[in-house]
């Protein structure tokens, strides 16, 4: 029988920014653009699984 691995979540993210704030603004959008096409190819059956 495979082992299922556990689920780890992050609570808190910390980011240092050296660039300019028009490099901090388009690291802010390229991370939540990645967050939101990364939720949404997840199958219907998991996202409600994972929901709740």
């Amino acid at each position: 029988m495979a082992r299922k691995e556990k689920e780890l979540y992050v609570y808190t993210v910390s980011v240092k920014c050296v660039g300019t704030e028009e490099d901090y603004m388009n690291f802010l959008r390229a991370v939540a653009q990645e967050y939101l096409t990364e939720n949404m190819i997840l199958a219907e059956d998991e996202l409600h699984e994972n929901s709740a």
